[in-house]
């Protein structure tokens, strides 16, 4: 058992650690977005099962979950975005908008012909699920938001007391 731990102990030293994590960052990043792209393509093509891209689902709200998570426990928020509502608001209406629109290619994409007078409750489909994941992004969105000030004020404050 000794020999086990030993063979993967960590050796490397400060200036390697870091390397580690900045290439093992990108390629987080890099799968995320590619499994993401991946993700919407198989939405908008024809013939489209949700049990096809399950496993894609699943690795991308594992990776989503265990990153949020992470960012809370720590105190963090996006080093490029202020945290403000008008930001939650911009990124919520963005969700939305690329949600609804993926909602359209599939029914451009699609052999159900457009009049069998079924547009505008098409429309109206459309503009429910706009709303819904505008609300739902928006909520989560300030959810995490009230988690990370208060965590990081938390932290803060246990900073100052071993000063």
């Amino acid at each position: 058992m000794k020999r086990l731990i030993k063979l993967f102990k960590n050796k490397a030293d400060e200036r390697e650690k870091q390397e580690f994590m900045r290439v093992e960052r990108i390629a987080f990043w890099v799968m995320f977005y590619v499994t993401t792209i991946a993700f919407i393509v198989q939405l908008v093509l024809p013939g489209y099962e949700p049990r096809h891209i399950a496993g894609e689902i699943i690795v991308l709200l594992v990776g989503c979950v265990v990153a949020i998570v992470g960012y809370i426990r720590k105190g963090l928020w996006s080093p490029r975005v202020k945290m403000s509502v008008k930001s939650n608001l911009l990124f919520s209406l963005a969700a939305g908008v690329i949600l609804a629109g993926i909602a359209v290619l599939r029914l451009v994409l699609s052999d159900v012909p457009a009049a069998q007078g079924g547009q505008s409750l098409f429309a109206i489909v459309v503009l429910i699920q706009f709303a819904f994941t505008f609300a739902l992004t928006f909520g989560l969105l300030t959810i995490c938001a009230a988690l990370v000030k208060r965590r990081k004020a938390k932290l803060e404050a246990e900073a100052e007391d071993t000063d």
